[in-house]
């Protein structure tokens, strides 16, 4: 997200979307990191863990563990078709 309301999470503490194109990832950048936040969530944030939801197709979430990775380099966007505006 590159706009969000206010939302505090569990502490206190404002949580918002991360605007995921400036390559700024607070778990970790590696491809298994992002896998690991889309599939378990974040605790005490309110992110959704997708885990359960994709029982048997992983293949979904390294999807979007590939989309978030490429989100950015506009080059690499641009290459693969990809528009965020």
């Amino acid at each position: 997200g590159r706009q969000a309301l206010y939302r505090f999470d569990e502490w206190g503490t404002l949580v918002r979307p991360n605007n995921l194109t400036t390559g700024n990832l607070r778990g970790g950048k590696r491809p298994v990191d992002i896998y690991y936040r889309i599939h378990s969530g974040i605790n005490g944030s309110g992110m959704t863990p997708f885990g359960k939801t994709y029982a048997g197709n992983e293949q979904y979430i390294w999807d979007l563990v590939n989309f978030v990775s490429v989100l950015p380099y506009p080059a690499m966007r641009d290459r693969l078709g990809l528009r965020i505006d």
